[in-house]
């Protein structure tokens, strides 16, 4: 396509109703054959894993996106005390508008074990026993506890495992390198999430409105 019809950037508000945009998009891209995504320069990498879709989102941008949509929470943020502190967001529908004809979508960060990048994983649920239609009164103080959770965890030493002195130098070796690649992993996780962190707690910024346009 000519430049004409790029003129440039676009504000785009993050709501439910681009949520449900983005999520039918990213389905329908996941399902597209090799060649016709060749065909389309700046397709998104989309794959489907199980029931979820893995989306390449190595700047966390399209999270950034999702995450400043009005009604994104995460569980303990809608008071759902027997929930464990976790880093999966939902976005609720009021109607049967994700892909599937589901009422919600959640996602979280995640690293990609077969290209090893930051990516998003969406998954299309069915309505929660307690949805979340309007933006939350606690948010702010839940995510100030999440951040001091992250900032002041402390490393706790491994607990003892299995005994690895039969093992040969090239099994060693071996397990070392595994356990490397382990470890990259969750430190890449670790750094996207810190930097979710810090744009949920500037919701304020209209950067984040912007983040796909």
């Amino acid at each position: 396509k000519g430049e004409d019809e790029h003129p440039g950037l676009h504000f785009v508000p993050s709501t439910l109703t681009t949520a449900r945009a983005i999520a039918w998009y990213l389905d329908t891209v996941a399902d597209l054959d090799g060649d016709l995504k060749r065909q389309s320069p700046g397709t998104p990498d989309v794959k489907r894993q199980g029931n979820s879709l893995i989306v390449a989102d190595p700047q966390h941008r399209l999270a950034g996106f999702l995450l400043s949509a009005p009604t994104a929470y995460t569980a303990p943020m809608a008071g759902r005390k027997d929930t464990a502190l976790c880093s999966v967001i939902t976005i609720d529908d009021h109607r049967c508008g994700m892909p599937g004809g589901m009422r919600g979508m959640q996602f979280e960060t995640v690293v990609d074990e077969d290209s090893k990048t930051v990516g998003l994983r969406l998954s299309f649920t069915e309505r929660s026993p307690c949805p979340v239609y309007q933006p939350l009164a606690n948010e702010r103080q839940v995510l100030d506890r999440m951040k001091a959770a992250q900032q002041g965890a402390s490393a706790a030493l491994p607990e003892a495992g299995q005994d690895y002195s039969g093992w040969s130098v090239e099994s060693l070796a071996a397990r070392m390198q595994k356990l490397r690649k382990q470890a990259l992993g969750e430190i890449a996780v670790f750094k996207a999430d810190q930097r979710l962190l810090q744009d949920i707690g500037a919701r304020d910024n209209p950067q984040l409105l912007m983040n796909l346009a």
